[in-house]
């Protein structure tokens, strides 16, 4: 899962979404950067600051900033299913040998995964970050990965072509 397909292998399939595109997810990072505004006023306004209050001002800013530019990256190659989720983790690949199936759907994402990011679920694992729709993959080995998607359709199509 961890290689990564050639350069010049020719892409079917490409999106990129990011949490930008989200509400809920501007909002939350939103209270995070002004969260982290408080957190340096106070911080400044101190003359010692505590190692509490720069973890909290390190941790408000890095949740704000990956609100704000992290993305979800899906690309469909001859070769492959490449999803990264920047910047948490490195391209995962999936090769078409262990896909057994498919399926775009709609989903609920706070109630079947407990929101967006890298969630889990009853259903299994899901790298998702806006909407409620995506490709549901299931493996030979009988786990399960849903993909956020706003061309689900489309990608499950690009998928499923790899397949046969």
């Amino acid at each position: 899962m961890d290689a990564i397909a050639t350069p010049t292998e020719p892409t079917v399939f490409s999106e990129r979404q990011s949490f930008a595109s989200n509400r809920i997810a501007l909002l939350c990072g939103a209270g995070a950067l002004l969260a982290f505004g408080g957190a340096l006023f106070a911080a400044s306004r101190e003359a010692t600051a505590s190692p509490g209050s720069l973890i909290s001002l390190v941790l408000l800013a890095a949740v704000a900033a990956f609100l704000f530019w992290g993305e979800l990256r899906v690309e469909v190659r001859e070769s492959a299913l490449l999803v990264r989720l920047v910047p948490l983790t490195r391209q995962h690949r999936f090769g078409w040998e262990t896909i057994r199936s498919a399926e775009a759907r709609t989903y609920r994402p706070i109630l079947e995964y407990g929101g967006w990011g890298i969630r889990y679920g009853k259903a299994g694992k899901a790298y998702n970050v806006s909407g409620p729709r995506g490709v549901q993959l299931e493996f030979h080995d009988g786990s399960r990965l849903l993909i956020g998607s706003q061309r689900a359709d489309e990608l499950a199509e690009a998928i499923r072509a790899r397949l046969r």
